[in-house]
C-alpha cells in the first residue's frame, strides 16, 4: 500500500513537473515571438528571472511564518515534564537507602 501510494506520488510529481515545463516553455516561445521579435534568449532570461523573484518571495514568506509558527510547542512542553518526572523519579531512587 505504502509503495503504490510512494509510486502514483512519484508520478504525480514527475507529470506535474513535465506540464509546468511545457507551459513555461509555451509561455517563452508566446513571449518571444510576440514582443521581443523572435529574441528567445531574453525571453528565457525574463521569465527565469521572474520565477527566482517569485520563488525568494515565497521562501522570505515561509521563513517569516515559521519563526512565528512555534512548531511543536506543545510537544516540548510535554517533553520538558517528562523529563523533570524522570529526574525525580530518578532522585528518589538515589534517596533510597
Amino acid at each position: 500500500m505504502l509503495r503504490k501510494i510512494g509510486r502514483l506520488s512519484l508520478a504525480g510529481i514527475i507529470l506535474f513537473t513535465c506540464g509546468y515545463t511545457l507551459l513555461i516553455w509555451l509561455g517563452v516561445r508566446l513571449a518571444s515571438e510576440k514582443w521581443l521579435d523572435g529574441n528567445i534568449d531574453a525571453a528565457l532570461g525574463i521569465i527565469a528571472g521572474i520565477h527566482i523573484f517569485a520563488g525568494g518571495l515565497c521562501l522570505l514568506a515561509a521563513r517569516v511564518r515559521s519563526h512565528r509558527a512555534k512548531f511543536f510547542r506543545n510537544s516540548l512542553a510535554e517533553i520538558n515534564r517528562d523529563r523533570k518526572w524522570l529526574q525525580s523519579i530518578k532522585d528518589k531512587l538515589k534517596s533510597k537507602p
